[in-house]
Order: structure tokens, then sequence, then C-alpha cells
């Protein structure tokens, strides 16, 4: 019986041992989740402040990216203006040649002289 007793003391002081312990790990885990919860809070009053500057960002990015369509839209249509330009005196020098040429002042005479 007092191996008994002695046994059921030893028991007892280990669960008294182990509920000390968890009540360590427990408070541990509570300070570090206060800890964390006024990190949050430090965060999410510095993300509230910075809100202008992205608004701002935001409103010069898309700023920039209308100009850049605008941009590319202007580069286009001035090369396809170009090259109507090019077809254009193409044609006319094509043209001018064509009437210069011995073959079309033979080619109108037989058209004059069968009508």
């Amino acid at each position: 019986m007092l191996i008994h007793s002695a046994n059921l003391r030893i028991v007892s002081t280990q669960r008294e041992f182990c509920a000390a312990q968890e009540l360590e790990h427990t408070s541990a885990t509570l300070a570090a989740m206060d800890a964390s919860n006024d990190r949050l809070a430090e965060g999410r009053e510095e993300l509230r402040s910075h809100r202008g500057l992205f608004s701002g960002s935001r409103r010069l990015l898309r700023a920039l990216f209308t100009s850049s369509v605008l941009d590319t839209v202007s580069l286009y249509g001035g090369l396809a203006v170009f090259f109507l330009v090019v077809a254009y005196i193409l044609q006319v020098c094509a043209s001018a040649a064509f009437c210069s040429s011995s073959l079309f002042h033979l080619a109108l005479r037989l058209c004059m002289a069968s009508s």
C-alpha cells in the first residue's frame, strides 16, 4: 500500500508537471498571437495610409496605358498613310512612264485610225 500511494503521488506530480507545461505553452502561444495581432493592426494602418498613393499610381498607370495605345494607333495610321502615298507616287510614275513610251503612242495612233 505504501508503494501504491507513492506511485499515485508520482503520477499526480507528473500530471501537475504536464499541466504546468501545457499552461506555459498555451500562455506563450497566446502571447505570440497577441504580438501577431498587434503587427497585423500596424500593417492594416500602414496600408490605409498608403491607399491614396495606390489610387494615384493606378490613375497614372491607366493614363500611361492609354497613351501607349494612342501612340500605337497613330504609328500604324502614319505607316498606312506613308504606304498609300508611296503607292500613289508609284502609280503616277508608272502611268507617266507608260504614257511617254513609244508603245503608248503607237496604241493611241491605232485607236484613232480605227475610229
